[in-house]
């Protein structure tokens, strides 16, 4: 009999450890991760010192921010298959995958190629050098859109649909308004949207393609990406206004303005290049003195 009860003791408490166990695993992983979450850095553009500028919020758009801050998310790019991806660069352009090197300098190549990927984001880039010389004609922005499309289909790098829409630049020589510009090469740039908000940051495509049409360069820079948490704590009306007064922002400008009057809100994301995190901003709209000038400020948009 005492056997048989100490052996029942011993299952019973194994069963308690291991309902506890259970419990806690489910508890950590139910509760968001915000104390994972890396607090967002966002770049100073043009060096623009904000210290001097003047912002105030027009006492209309309270509610429009504390609404925004209500339906904010965290997204996070998806772990990668390093030697996989390394492969399939490697099986595109005819070079060894043993060539290809860390983000974001990557490794030069004999011929002048630069290539390298991100072991952590999976972001990569392919560039060959700049061909002066070239003569293989100039092609059409439409032309351009639909190689770029087709390379992007036909090696399954990102779903077309979800690329939104294109935008083309250019790589030229010389000077359009004097007539010597020599385009070589068209540069056709996606911005897939998450939740159907714009992602501002490294978060993009661009497929470079030559005057014959060759690809010449690629920037995967947008990967598959997961929900991190779908219930993120967002700065209200107040937060705003001490982020604001503490200079806690980045001001998208090239000349640095007296005084800005922010009459509009709304959010995004942020793709932070050393973070494989996405995390939800502030897009704070207005304007400068004189009524004419309009300023956009980027905001962490993440309750503190």
């Amino acid at each position: 009999m005492k056997k048989f009860v100490i052996q029942n003791r011993k299952i019973f408490v194994a069963v308690c450890v291991a309902v506890i166990l259970c419990v806690v695993t489910v508890l950590h992983f139910a509760e968001p991760q915000n104390k994972q979450i890396p607090k967002l850095k966002l770049p100073v553009v043009g060096n623009i010192a904000t210290a001097n500028i003047r912002v105030s919020i027009e006492d209309t758009i309270e509610s429009e921010i504390d609404n925004v801050s209500q339906s904010l998310a965290v997204y996070r790019l998806k772990p990668v298959n390093l030697n996989q991806e390394k492969k399939k660069i490697g099986e595109l352009f005819q070079i060894s995958s043993s060539d290809i090197g860390a983000f974001p300098t990557g490794n030069t190549l004999p011929d002048g190629t630069t290539v390298g990927i991100d072991a952590q984001t999976g972001r990569w880039f392919y560039q060959r050098p700049i061909d002066f010389d070239a003569t293989g004609g100039t092609l059409s922005d439409t032309d351009a859109i639909q190689i770029a499309e087709q390379f992007i289909a036909d090696n399954d790098l990102y779903p077309l649909k979800e690329l939104g829409d294109a935008k083309v630049g250019t790589t030229s020589t010389g000077d359009a308004a004097q007539g010597t510009e020599e385009v070589l090469r068209k540069n056709v740039y996606f911005y897939p949207e998450i939740a159907g908000k714009p992602v501002y940051g490294t978060f993009r495509i661009c497929i470079s393609i030559s005057g014959s049409g060759e690809i010449v360069g690629v920037d995967k820079f947008a990967n598959e990406y997961a929900l991190v948490d779908a219930d993120v704590e967002g700065k209200n009306y107040h937060e705003v206004a001490t982020s604001l007064s503490e200079n806690d922002y980045t001001l998208n400008a090239e000349v640095s303005p007296n005084s800005i009057l922010i009459d509009s809100v709304s959010d995004a994301f942020y793709a932070d290049p050393e973070s494989e995190y996405i995390q939800p901003i502030y897009v704070l709209e207005g304007s400068g003195e004189n009524q004419t000038e309009k300023y956009d400020i980027w905001m962490d948009a993440r309750s503190n």
